[in-house]
């Protein structure tokens, strides 16, 4: 099994077309090792010298102890298979601001979570109580509780989540954020549907650095639930493979540090590109699109998106019954309109990038 899935390029997953752009957090193995997989295996997979065990982590995580853990309440989901969408407030209080090189999710059961996002909220108003919202709250119905949310969300210092499949987000020295001294973390959960009771708690490891951070990393959403309109809307037809695209005109120049494209099941292929006074230049290009392995894509250095520049971004879909990650045999109409269902869909394109800084063009990551 190893030799066929590593001689398929099946694993170690990686998603990105390497013809297109390459990246520095690349999950791949090169031709020389894949021969060496095949020949360990086929000379009898003999075990090789070791002076202690080694213990295997099923996580993409730093490998340090983290600085900080910060969990939310424990959530139980039923077993209905039906899924569900859940605010978690998790307050904070440190001594002083801290500066942040990475932030890394978790959960104690990944395989039930469809995707995380994360906002990271300063309440320096001390008459704001961030203690005031511990339960989760249904994001469906959060009612009377808008208002305390509206208190807690109006200083939002950084923005992110997880999908499967993806690593952590680090920055370079000098590249982050600074943790506020006081506020709450909203985090929203979409949880997949499960046959069973499933009894969840997230929370996130904060890597601090003693290095000053100098330059603010930012976010960005493109598409679905963000800037920017698909065109056409996005609705897709039975047995039908349909094209989408998003273009947009840059206003001011960023430096991009990733790119972080989105799509649910019904996704074949996937390109983000930005044209300028005739030239084109590649972002990402994924040839065949898995919901399971989802990346955050890091460049080897800072890449510049200009001023004046149309950003592309283009979506293949497959309706049809021919496609086997279809969920709806026979297939159905099944459209966006906001809505963030695994059999909903999504276009979407999330930059994670600085404002942009003469030099940035020849900035390593």
């Amino acid at each position: 099994m190893i030799k066929y899935v590593t001689g398929k390029r099946y694993m170690p997953p990686w998603k990105a077309d390497p013809a297109y752009r390459s990246f520095a957090n690349e999950k791949m193995l090169t031709d020389e090792e894949i021969v060496l997989i095949a020949n360990w295996v086929d000379g009898g997979m003999f075990k090789g010298k070791s002076t202690k065990k080694s213990k295997v982590s099923l996580s993409n995580a730093n490998t340090r102890t983290a600085d900080a853990l910060l969990a939310a309440q424990p959530i139980s989901i039923k077993g209905d298979n039906k899924e569900n969408f859940t605010l978690a407030i998790i307050p904070f209080e440190f001594n002083q601001e801290m500066n942040v090189e990475s932030v890394e999710y978790l959960s104690s059961t990944m395989k039930i979570i469809h995707h995380a996002n994360f906002g990271i909220y300063a309440v320096p108003d001390p008459a704001i109580d961030i203690h005031a919202l511990k339960d989760p709250i249904d994001a469906n119905f959060v009612g009377a509780k808008a208002n305390q949310l509206a208190l807690l969300s109006q200083h939002i210092v950084y923005y992110n989540g997880w999908v499967p499949g993806s690593t952590p987000i680090t920055f370079p020295k000098g590249l982050g954020f600074k943790m506020p001294r006081r506020g709450v973390i909203i985090l929203t959960n979409h949880y997949a549907p499960s046959p069973v009771d499933v009894t969840e708690i997230s929370s996130l490891k904060f890597f601090f650095s003693k290095s000053e951070i100098t330059r603010t990393v930012q976010t960005l959403s493109i598409g679905s639930g963000g800037v920017g309109e698909i065109q056409p809307s996005l609705m897709l037809m039975p047995e039908e493979i349909n094209d989408f695209k998003i273009q947009m005109e840059i206003v001011e120049p960023l430096s991009l540090m990733y790119v972080w494209p989105h799509m649910h099941l019904l996704g074949k292929s996937y390109t983000a590109y930005y044209a300028l006074q005739g030239d084109t230049i590649p972002l990402v290009r994924i040839n065949n699109w898995d919901f399971n392995w989802q990346e955050a894509y890091k460049f080897k250095k800072l890449q510049i998106l200009p001023k004046g520049a149309v950003l592309t971004i283009e979506g293949r879909y497959d309706n049809t019954s021919k496609n086997p990650r279809n969920p709806n045999i026979p297939p159905k109409i099944v459209f966006s309109d906001g809505l963030m269902g695994t059999k909903n869909e999504m276009l979407s394109l999330i930059l994670v990038y600085l404002p942009y800084k003469e030099g940035d063009e020849n900035t390593g990551l």
